[in-house]
């Protein structure tokens, strides 16, 4: 089901609820956001959090990214404006961002990612199709390879 599991960055097992994950970045000497990761909670004997020694100083819940309010936390990161400049933060590599958020907010984006190798690319071309459609990356994600 899409938006309900998420592949973790660290040990690569499946985070299947939003309140044992986390997403986590780290800043820029100017404190801009980079290097976002979708982690389980070091909890239960799993220790996936990079975690402050590696930069990794702040996190929140899945659950605070997703839904309507989950888009507009996340487009609060890329707002140069917001209450008066006093929530303004910045992300230094939008593709990253990008990615992160599809993650979270497009639905059959996390399912079909694993699948985003040359031949899917070389698919999407040749198709016309368009990659963040829902419908074609739940045809990603159901084949797990578009090779005809």
């Amino acid at each position: 089901m899409p938006l309900q599991s998420w592949r973790c960055d660290t040990c690569r097992s499946p985070i299947d609820d939003a309140t044992l994950g986390i997403v986590t970045w780290r800043h820029d000497d100017d404190g801009c956001y980079l290097d976002f990761r979708i982690v389980h909670k070091n909890m239960n004997g799993l220790q996936c959090d990079p975690g402050s020694e590696n930069g990794f100083i702040d996190s929140l819940e899945i659950v605070n990214f997703l839904g309507p309010a989950g888009l507009g936390e996340l487009l609060s990161w890329i707002s140069t404006s917001r209450a008066g400049g006093a929530r303004a933060r910045g992300v230094v590599d939008l593709e990253a961002y990008g990615d992160l958020v599809r993650r979270l907010q497009l639905p059959f984006y996390e399912e079909a990612r694993p699948f985003f190798g040359q031949s899917t690319r070389s698919w999407l071309a040749a198709d016309g199709s368009d990659p963040d459609r829902p419908d074609t990356l739940k045809i990603i994600a159901a084949k797990g390879h578009l090779d005809r």
